[in-house]
């Protein structure tokens, strides 16, 4: 019992903390008024084309397959993705190699089981 009131206190603390730092990065919404020359600027208009053809290419299709994702299946979701979506995509296409980031993915896992098998013994 003592050895659980001796590790309650900074538990806690390091319970809050986590809490109020997940609440803190959180932006706000923002909204505005989206002005005429936006909505008609054609060179602003999302090429969808130049995303599906990045699908479509052999290495993207290869790291899609091996995650056990249809790249049929991904290719047609390209159409539900809003403009800005695409805007974004096709702003990064060139920087995106297939499957990059995925490794960064496992280790903030594995970060994360450790911290919580080490802090599971304290107490």
């Amino acid at each position: 019992m003592k050895r659980f009131r001796r590790w309650s206190k900074p538990v806690g603390m390091l319970m809050t903390i986590l809490a109020v730092m997940l609440s803190v990065a959180v932006p706000g919404a923002r909204a505005a008024l989206v002005g005429t020359e936006d909505v008609f600027n054609p060179s602003a208009r999302p090429d969808r084309a130049q995303v599906k053809d990045f699908l479509a290419r052999e290495d993207v299709r290869q790291v899609l397959a091996a995650q056990g994702i249809d790249p049929a299946e991904a290719a047609a979701r390209v159409d539900s993705l809003s403009d800005s979506e695409v805007l974004q995509i096709q702003q990064h296409i060139d920087a995106l190699p297939a499957g990059a980031g995925f490794w960064w993915a496992v280790i903030a896992v594995l970060v994360v089981v450790v911290l919580i098998i080490v802090i599971a013994k304290l107490i």
